[in-house]
Order: structure tokens, then sequence, then C-alpha cells
């Protein structure tokens, strides 16, 4: 165990942002994640929440969600994401779970972050090889001592 480490909260107005995520789809045959910056597109839009509804097909596809993760109150947060086949999760720009390649649906949890209220840039890639696929992003709650998965209204991109 080691003592959580904290991460800044980009310095932006609440008035630029609105609800959702931007998205990028690919097509592809992966084994592991691929760097997605170097590939084009097969398409581009706004999601309300993280899954897999704008997928084209069921395998040999990835998606990069982008945007910000709201933080309402600071504490201590463990991030857990369950996918099926390879992510890796980013916030403020640092890189706080990766679990890549082919695999079953999987949980693989964040080390404890510190963080403050306020909006963190948030990076999520994704990519499904073949079989059965799933994506969920979950934050684990003090409160009432279970993982809940992130809700839409934490969720937000640029206007």
């Amino acid at each position: 165990w080691k003592p959580a480490s904290s991460l800044e909260p980009e310095k932006i107005a609440e008035s630029k942002l609105t609800a959702g995520l931007d998205y990028k789809y690919f097509e592809g045959n992966w084994k592991m994640l691929p760097d997605f910056g170097k590939l084009e597109a097969k398409k581009t839009g706004v999601v309300e929440d993280i899954g897999l509804s704008i997928q084209d097909q069921r395998d040999n596809f990835g998606v990069v969600f982008s945007g910000y993760l709201k933080i309402a109150e600071k504490g201590e947060y463990i991030f857990s994401i369950r996918s099926d086949d390879g992510t890796r999760v980013s916030l403020a720009g640092k890189e706080i779970i990766l679990n890549d390649g082919v695999h079953d649906m999987i949980p693989a949890p964040s080390q404890p972050v510190l963080l403050a209220a306020g909006f963190y840039p948030l990076r999520l890639d994704y990519f499904e090889a073949g079989g059965g696929e799933g994506l969920e992003l979950s934050v684990y709650s003090n409160a009432d001592g279970k993982w809940n998965r992130i809700p839409k209204s934490m969720l937000y991109r640029l206007k």
C-alpha cells in the first residue's frame, strides 16, 4: 500500500463546459491498445455516458472518450474499469489505470487518488478484439461502501 497521489483540477469555468463526452471511433485488429493518435477515426461525436452504444461492429474496434470528470467534493477516490478487452484511463493527464490486452470482463482498480473539487481532464482508451465486449467505469464510494458506475452528471466536455 502506498499513500494516495494527488491530482490538480484544470482551471476551467463550468460555463465553458456542457454535459457529455467527445468520442473518436476506430476500426482495426489489435491485441494491445494502439496509439490512437496515429490512426484515423472512422467517426467522431458526442455521447452522454461511457459505453459501447456507438459501435458499428461487434469486434475489431476501438474508442477514445475524452472530456472532463466533475469532482464535487475533496476526498480520496478509487476508480475501477471493467472491460473486455483492453483499456487505459487517464485523469488530469496521468494514467491511473491500465487494463491492456485481450481478456474477459475483468475489473482493474486505480491506486487511491486525492482530488479537490473541480474538473479533471478525463481520457479513456478502449479496444475490442473478439468475443464479448463490455466497458464500465466506476468509482468507490466511502459513503455506502460500494462501487458505483460513474453517473452522466459527472461527465462534461467543452461546449
